[in-house]
């Protein structure tokens, strides 16, 4: 189903729920569709329904179905954020230096890997008390803890919590960053992108 199938049903007074099945993710509930089947236009991915404020067992208002819209991922979404990934293995084989297809792509899946957490250009935000809630663990919790649940001491209004197709990617320190930079930073595209205050 594409996004202009599915407000087409929405306006029509149809549930998600009639539409898509939904599973559990983790912690979460989400669709996830047959990637494999779809057109480039079909949508394959809502996140998380509760977190995106989505409500799937109701007929939904204007608001409520552009919020819907707005949070549904199509193959082609998917195919613009991992584009430059596929970019970076062509030119790297292109290179002629003896690597296979297969090894390029490897280096590349290496090299997608690490970008948001040493590539991005941007600052991570850390917690306030302990300075490292971000990293993972927490003098103040005395262990492990997850940031985008537990810490609640990184606040500032240059300091945004990010998601890319739903998954928290992490606090960071945005300041003098427009959205449309942070997207370029975090290498994905401004509408697979949530940035959210912390304050």
């Amino acid at each position: 189903m594409t996004k202009l199938d599915l407000e087409r049903e929405l306006k029509g007074g149809k549930k998600l729920v009639d539409l898509f099945t939904f599973t559990g993710g983790q912690e979460c509930e989400i669709y996830k569709g047959d990637f494999s089947h779809s057109t480039a236009e079909d949508i394959v991915y809502i996140p998380d329904v509760l977190f995106n404020g989505i409500h799937i067992s109701k007929t939904l208002s204007e608001e409520e179905i552009k919020n819907v819209l707005e949070n549904c991922y199509t193959v082609q979404d998917f195919i613009r954020a991992s584009q430059k990934y596929a970019e970076w293995a062509y030119n790297r084989y292109s290179e002629g230096n003896g690597e296979t297809e297969y090894e390029c792509i490897e280096l590349a899946a290496k090299e997608y890997e690490k970008v948001p957490e040493t590539d991005s250009g941007l600052q991570k935000a850390t917690c306030a008390v302990c300075n490292s809630c971000n990293s993972g663990y927490c003098d103040r919790f005395q262990g492990l803890v997850d940031a985008d649940d537990d810490c609640d001491h990184i606040h500032a209004d240059f300091i945004k919590k990010i998601y890319a197709f739903g998954y928290f990617l992490g606090y960071y320190n945005v300041e003098n960053f427009d959205a449309k930079q942070i997207a370029q930073k975090l290498g994905y595209g401004l509408d697979v992108l949530q940035i959210l205050d912390t304050i």
